[in-house]
């Protein structure tokens, strides 16, 4: 019999040498370092150091990439930010502070411009999402009287506020939801 030859058990068994088990490890290595997991309600940004942002998003899900490359996670969900403190002028020259709960969240295929301009949601609150909506409510209430801004023409400004808001949004890669005006304090002498 062929097997119960002393010489083919030697020819048969097979060890784990120690360049084998780093071999191994390098392999496992490689692979993990080509493979990336982009979560629930987010979309992951490519950035590779030799040609920069991608424009092509991941969706959620595991997905292969260049071991180079590395992968940023924005997450898609509805975000809400309260802006307080928006003093605005009206039309006859009154003063208003208001506070708005803004609801938006950022466009998947447009995440990269996100990305490359504020790299965090922290970022965009702060420097897109306040500002913009200081400056179109700004434009807004010079339009009205305060007492009409208090008053009838109130769902006038909310409608002309969403318009404005969601067409400047789009402009970076956000999507605008909702907007709601918790106060309006034109000051006590004038309420």
């Amino acid at each position: 019999n062929y097997f119960n030859r002393p010489e083919t058990k030697t020819v048969l068994w097979w060890s784990l040498r120690r360049k084998q088990a780093f071999a191994a490890l390098g392999l496992l290595i490689c692979l993990l370092g080509c493979t990336t997991k982009v979560p629930a309600n987010s979309v992951g940004i490519v950035y590779s150091p030799f040609g920069g942002t991608k424009e092509q998003t991941l969706t959620e899900g595991f997905h292969t990439k260049n071991i180079f490359d590395k992968v940023y996670k924005i997450s898609t969900e509805v975000q809400t930010m309260t802006v307080e403190n928006l003093t605005t002028q009206t039309k006859d020259a009154q003063y208003l502070n208001s506070t708005l709960n803004i609801k938006y969240r950022v466009n998947s295929s447009n995440a990269y411009l996100v990305f490359k301009q504020y790299r965090t949601l922290k970022n965009m609150s702060d420097n897109l999402i306040a500002p913009t909506t200081q400056r179109v409510l700004e434009l807004i209430t010079t339009k009205y009287n305060v007492i009409d801004i208090l008053g009838e023409k109130r769902s006038d400004v909310y409608s002309e506020l969403e318009i404005a808001l969601s067409e400047e949004f789009a402009k970076y890669g956000v999507e605008f939801y909702s907007i709601s005006i918790t106060d309006m304090d034109a000051g006590e002498a004038l309420e």
